[in-house]
């Protein structure tokens, strides 16, 4: 594994990743559901940590 990571946004709102020889293209909508995930991740461990 390599740290070079290439991030390209696209015109459409998405976004091509290339890393470690493999290119990864994301939609749009694949990227948005990727911040709502890490967001409530977040904001489920930050809950956890003040609930107690």
């Amino acid at each position: 594994m390599s740290d070079n990571i290439k991030i390209t946004d696209t015109p459409d709102g998405g976004c091509i990743v290339e890393m470690d020889g493999e290119t990864i293209r994301y939609s749009k909508e694949e990227i948005e559901e990727m911040e709502r995930d890490y967001k409530d991740a977040i904001l489920r461990l930050l809950n956890q940590k003040y609930a107690q």
